[in-house]
């Protein structure tokens, strides 16, 4: 028996370090970025993120990429492994994810589900998460 639940919350970017691996003739480049993150909302935690992005210009840019979280729910603590999918345009991020099945630890082995984000301002971004944790 496995417990589905839907978590809320914000993280806030902590560091950001982007770099350019090629440019393109007519306009665009593809950079790798490696971001530190904050969870707060009923979800607590910190997380690394590693995104591949393709700009298409400089407010436009498709992005995928892994975030591992350090994540705490109740009495609940492990990681997981998020898989990203998303797109930047007009100063706004959006990324739609899953978990990767089989790379929690701990509490959260086996744990299945998907989630999105999309930020807001100042670095911050609003996620919402759904979980399946099998019953121990």
């Amino acid at each position: 028996m496995s417990k589905n639940d839907i978590y809320r919350g914000h993280f806030q970017i902590t560091a950001w370090d982007e770099s350019t691996y090629i440019t393109f003739a007519e306009g665009g480049k593809q950079t790798h970025a490696k971001i530190t993150q904050q969870y707060d909302g009923e979800i607590t935690g910190d997380a690394n993120v590693n995104y591949l992005m393709t700009y298409l210009n400089d407010d436009h840019a498709f992005f995928v990429g892994y975030e591992v979280i350090n994540i705490f729910i109740s009495q609940l603590k492990g990681t997981i492994t998020l898989q990203h999918i998303g797109e930047y345009q007009n100063h706004i991020a959006s990324s739609n994810f899953t978990i990767v099945v089989d790379a929690g630890t701990g509490d959260f082995k086996n744990v299945t589900g998907q989630g999105f984000f999309k930020t807001t301002d100042n670095g911050q971004a609003n996620y919402e998460l759904s979980l399946s944790i099998p019953a121990k």
